[in-house]
């Protein structure tokens, strides 16, 4: 993926935060996946018509700056009483805009204090409606990511899992770069709770400020470790801030 893409992708990790126009910046060409955890919805509960909102210029940005993008599902979160046939429309909307639909489990449980077989069964309900979506496509999913990144507490039960799983069409997907969004949301949270613009776009600002300071740690790391640049796995979780005026960092 080239500089222009890498832009793009940077754009889907701050979208619930921008508050304005970022002016884009030159960077050499590098490849990254965009990943976004905790589908349909992460964050306090709120109205589906703002749920609609969001989604749908979430994806439009996805799909018209053509960014391959994972999204992670919590079917847990689809269980609500009087929408749960909406929060699924959510899913098929994700997966009809092109995002691929991986399992994060299904209510979002820790390895380390959740025994191996019950984390098993949790990864097993997690991919029901998700593989029935996919299927519809003619696709399967592919992608399992650990709530929390938190593996097996043995070496043993995580090799253990991944062989579960592996036996079941999927794949761990790792983190090379977590710009830690939801660290940002309760403040921007908080400044739009009180109509605050001026606030809103502050954190913004300083969320921007500190991605750009994280990819270039994280890469200084890989190229130490490796000995040269390798591609990303970005990390985001999927909050419950709306996004505003897009652009391109």
């Amino acid at each position: 993926m080239n500089a222009r893409k890498i832009s793009k992708a940077l754009v889907l990790l701050v979208v619930f935060l921008s508050g304005g126009i970022i002016v884009p910046a030159q960077q050499p060409s590098k490849e990254i996946a965009v990943t976004i955890d905790d589908l349909p919805l992460n964050g306090p509960r709120f109205d589906l018509a703002r749920m609609q909102t969001m989604t749908t210029r979430l994806l439009a940005e996805i799909r018209g700056q053509n960014v391959p993008v994972v999204g992670f599902v919590n079917e847990s979160l689809l269980y609500v009483p009087n929408e749960t046939d909406a929060r699924i429309a959510f899913l098929e909307q994700w997966a009809a805009a092109g995002v691929e639909l991986g399992n994060h489990t299904f209510a979002h449980v820790g390895f380390k204090d959740t025994p191996l077989p019950q984390y098993e069964d949790d990864f097993v309900r997690g991919e029901t409606i998700t593989r029935a979506i996919l299927q519809r496509r003619g696709q399967k999913p592919e992608y399992f990511r650990h709530p929390f990144l938190q593996m097996g507490p043995t070496r043993e039960q995580e090799e253990s899992f991944e062989k579960f799983i592996a036996l079941r069409g999927y794949r761990i997907a790792p983190v090379t770069i977590d710009i830690m969004d939801w660290m940002f949301r309760v403040a921007y949270a908080n400044a739009r709770t009180r109509n605050d613009a001026g606030l809103m776009q502050k954190v913004a600002g300083e969320y921007l400020k500190f991605a750009g300071v994280k990819i270039d740690y994280c890469e200084s790391v890989a190229r130490e470790l490796f000995g040269h640049p390798i591609k990303h796995i970005f990390y985001c979780m999927r909050t419950n801030l709306t996004p505003t005026t897009l652009g391109s960092w």
